[in-house]
């Protein structure tokens, strides 16, 4: 290599070639991988405290078909009562709504919960994806459901979430009827559970698994402080890696830690991210600005894989990735 030329004062006068080799760094690939962008829309959060929520089942459908137009992989939907907004676990309902969604984007994915629940009983996997298996002739309107991985609430009159039995009859029940399971792992003790009592055993079957950690929302792993979520994010990502393998990572976090912990999970190279109003009230971690439109969200969310040189999944890409088929 030349030598570099210094002029009389001792400063840098002309530097033939580069003096670190920059052009010999190999591609980092962990952003070489398209993203899976669930939608999660209108969720639960009351109205009294989002009045910007729709709860018309007309007008849920065309925020859910906007925000799956801006790049939504897969739809994630709850019903809400038309009169007072409730959430409602009603396969016909949902029926209603998701059908106007179809007929415009009949590529989406539909990523619903299909179960219900009785106070002190365990959540029953079965009954509402029967009913609506039979309302679209198959997995049409719940493609792939929710599995709720998390310990039982300690108050009584709750649904019995945690019970094992359940969740594993539950499992083999949506995997024998076309409907791929996924798996909400609640805190990192989960991920341990999850295969230990599912995954080892062979009780799931459907490979890849679908396992996404939930951050922030309802009892789930705490990310309010900073840097530890980030560091909480880190160590559980690369846990659940460890411990099954075999899976597709996902994340859906929520509370006001949202945005960045999406962000860096992005980042991180994590295979799915699942964002909107359903668990997030807050727009950003600092300011008290309510989030208005779910598309918003997916739009921003959109906005900042693509900065970051990622692409966003389009169900197509995002089946393949999962082993699943759409269906006929």
């Amino acid at each position: 290599m030349a030598q570099i030329e210094f002029d009389e004062k001792g400063f840098f006068k002309k530097m033939p070639g580069p003096h670190f080799p920059v052009e010999q760094e190999i591609p980092i690939l962990t952003l070489n991988k398209p993203l899976i962008l669930e939608s999660a829309f209108p969720g639960w959060i009351p109205i009294a405290i989002n009045p910007n929520i729709p709860i018309k089942a007309d007008l849920v459908a065309k925020e859910v078909i906007e925000s799956v137009k801006i790049g939504a992989t897969a739809i994630h939907v709850h019903p809400r009562d038309p009169e007072d907004g409730g959430l409602r676990m009603d396969p016909p309902l949902l029926k209603k709504t998701l059908d106007p969604v179809l007929e415009q984007c009949p590529d989406i994915i539909t990523w619903n919960h299909s179960w219900c629940g009785k106070p002190d009983e365990p959540i029953d996997y079965k009954t509402h994806t029967a009913e609506i298996l039979e309302l679209g002739g198959g997995p049409k309107y719940v493609q792939a459901s929710v599995v709720l991985i998390r310990h039982n609430p300690e108050n009584r009159g709750s649904i019995r979430e945690g019970d094992m039995k359940a969740i594993k009859e539950g499992i083999v029940f949506l995997e024998e009827n076309g409907v791929k399971p996924v798996f909400q792992i609640y805190d990192t003790n989960g991920i341990q559970v999850l295969a230990r009592e599912i995954i080892d055993p062979g009780v799931a079957k459907w490979k890849p698994f679908m396992c996404c950690l939930h951050m922030g929302k309802h009892h789930s792993t705490y990310i309010g402080t900073d840097p530890w979520a980030y560091l909480q994010l880190i160590s559980s990502l690369n846990a659940l890696k460890a411990v099954i393998p075999d899976c597709v990572t996902g994340l859906r976090a929520g509370g006001r830690n949202w945005l960045p912990i999406t962000t860096a999970a992005i980042l991180l190279g994590i295979d799915m991210v699942g964002v909107g109003m359903e668990d997030c009230l807050w727009m950003y971690p600092h300011k008290d600005e309510i989030i208005k439109k779910n598309a918003e969200v997916v739009r921003k969310i959109v906005t900042i894989t693509e900065e970051l040189g990622r692409e966003i999944a389009t169900p197509d890409q995002a089946r393949q990735l999962l082993n699943m088929k759409k269906p006929s």
